[in-house]
């Protein structure tokens, strides 16, 4: 699971607590599954690769 966000995006700062603390228990429970987060600011040519068009955006692979 990977949210895209950009750093001066308000909702962002507001989501990203939460989205820390969705990650901290995948990873505490064992299961495979992962979250991550990208920064559309720094990394603009993913972002758009995967379609990214607001922000946050959160996308399942």
């Amino acid at each position: 699971v990977v949210a895209f966000y950009a750093p001066w995006c308000g909702h962002c700062q507001h989501y990203a607590p939460s989205f820390r603390q969705f990650g901290a228990a995948l990873a505490a429970s064992g299961d495979a599954l992962r979250a991550g987060a990208v920064s559309c600011t720094a990394e603009k040519k993913a972002c758009s690769e995967f379609g990214v068009r607001s922000y946050p955006t959160v996308k399942a692979f």
